[in-house]
């Protein structure tokens, strides 16, 4: 079941990444600079992936902290695999590309805002105090 809650986080994550990145890139960027719209829609997207990680974690209860990270880890390579797909397929990336963009400081913070995701259905979990 740790598979599957996994791929779910992660499936839920990169939807609504990619939804809220489509609305960031065509309508607030323009506006407001893309650091701005970057900062703007982390909050939302990390709020999304606690409530997410909270709902999982009941679904699939995870046996221990492993299972919990485990959770958390899959959910990260599904975010990865699929930007990395979009990024070839709809963007006309190469994978230099795609590694690149890391360069930038807007893609740092986004990543680090992924990284954080790893850990939230280990803080949701049973065993912890905050689920």
């Amino acid at each position: 079941m740790v598979g599957k809650a996994g791929i779910l986080y992660g499936l839920f994550a990169f939807t609504l990444g990619f939804i809220l990145g489509t609305l960031r890139v065509l309508f607030i960027a323009p506006q407001l600079g893309t650091g701005a719209a970057v900062i703007l829609e982390l909050p939302i997207m990390l709020a999304a992936c606690w409530w997410c990680a909270g709902i999982i974690v009941r679904r699939y209860p995870p046996s221990g902290r492993n299972e919990a990270l485990a959770i958390g880890l899959i959910g990260f390579a599904v975010v990865i695999v699929g930007e990395f797909a979009v990024g070839m397929s709809m963007m006309g990336q190469t994978p230099a590309d795609w590694i690149d963009q890391f360069a930038r400081p807007t893609a740092q913070l986004g990543l680090a805002a992924q990284l954080l995701t790893i850990a939230m259905p280990l803080l949701r979990g049973p065993h912890s105090k905050s689920g």
